[in-house]
């Protein structure tokens, strides 16, 4: 595991040599959620992304990604995995007024957004 076979061929397409050579080693490179700042009425839905590259630019599968919240809608920290795409996703209800801070942590990197929650006024009809 961990590594690839790779062959030269000749004219006629017979492999002339193969080898093996270590796969390449990819890491975290890059985290951020989406969107970075929000505001939404108290009692609605919020979704939030969190993307993951890795060091050869390209979005990363199955990276492990810890989540925290903390403020007026705080929540204990959870694990997501990405997608192929390099994507996960989650969501949830603000039940209180006030700002939520959201930090996306992988390896030694990480991403902040603001969440803010807010009371509608009410409508006399």
């Amino acid at each position: 595991q961990g590594k690839q076979t790779q062959c030269g061929y000749d004219a006629s397409g017979n492999a002339k040599y193969c080898f093996e050579k270590p796969a390449e080693d990819i890491r975290p490179g890059r985290i951020i959620i989406d969107p970075v700042e929000d505001s939404n009425p108290v009692g609605t839905k919020h979704t939030i992304t969190v993307i993951v590259y890795g060091t050869n630019g390209k979005p990363m599968s199955n990276a492990r990604v810890k989540i925290s919240h903390t403020g007026a809608n705080n929540f204990n920290p959870i694990e997501l995995v990405t997608n192929t795409d390099g994507k996960a996703s989650y969501y949830y209800t603000g039940k209180n007024t006030g700002t939520d801070t959201i930090v996306a942590t992988i390896d030694n990197l990480s991403a902040t957004a603001i969440k803010k929650w807010y009371t509608q006024p009410l409508t006399h009809r």
